[in-house]
């Protein structure tokens, strides 16, 4: 996956190789997309530093979320929406979702709720938002690209919060819900094809980064 994602990123690169002189865009292209720098060109430093930045992001995010989906349960107990004989399983999944016992595969139980109630596309942009955190990973929307370039314009101190825009958030509700979907599709194929690979071949590093960017904890 990280071999495809520098490929796509070496793309924008070679302008800057093969074109005589435009070497000298690239600090302000870099400033308007910051993650378009390959991986392979990264120091031994900015990688321990990116994933410090990775790990403490995650943590935060999954605090976050712990205090999200039960209040989304919470509101969705008094959905109109809600049939009845969910109510129960809902209140169930609340309790459980608040219990200091609570396993990722007691969840496996109510995932019927989560296919009928809570798909992706039914959150927030804010909890969408710690999702991709929790799996490591940014979301590719253009407004933060947006901000940069209006940071450009003198005297102008203009920043546009999407998140809380209300004109934006059914777009953004469904470019999230649309990635969020694709990553898990992507992560579900990844595990198909690990079935049939022998764990025990695989190094120590390789493990960590296939349970890292699923949110597994390393600790």
């Amino acid at each position: 996956m990280e071999v495809m994602q520098d490929f796509i990123k070496f793309v924008p690169f070679s302008f800057f190789i093969i074109i005589p002189g435009a070497e000298i865009l690239l600090p302000p292209f870099l400033m308007i997309f910051p993650n378009a720098k390959p991986s392979q060109w990264a120091s031994d430093e900015e990688r321990e530093k990116k994933f410090l930045e990775l790990k403490s992001r995650k943590h935060a995010a999954g605090t976050k979320l712990l205090l999200m989906i039960p209040q989304k349960l919470n509101r969705l107990r008094h959905d109109t929406a809600l049939d009845d004989s969910d109510l129960d399983q809902v209140k169930k999944l609340r309790d459980l979702m608040n219990s200091e016992y609570m396993l990722p595969t007691d969840l496996l139980e109510h995932r019927s709720l989560f296919r009928k109630y809570l798909d992706f596309y039914r959150f927030e942009p804010k909890v969408q938002m710690n999702m991709f955190h929790f799996l490591t990973m940014d979301p590719v929307t253009g407004f933060n690209t947006v901000n940069r370039i209006l940071g450009f314009i003198p005297f102008v101190k203009l920043q546009i919060d999407f998140l809380t825009n209300p004109w934006m958030k059914p777009f953004l509700q469904i470019i999230l819900g649309r990635q969020l979907q694709l990553r898990f599709k992507t992560l579900r194929n990844a595990d198909e094809f690990l079935h049939f690979e022998e764990l025990d071949e695989l190094s120590e590093e390789k493990l960590d980064s296939i349970c890292f960017v699923r949110g597994i904890n390393l600790d």
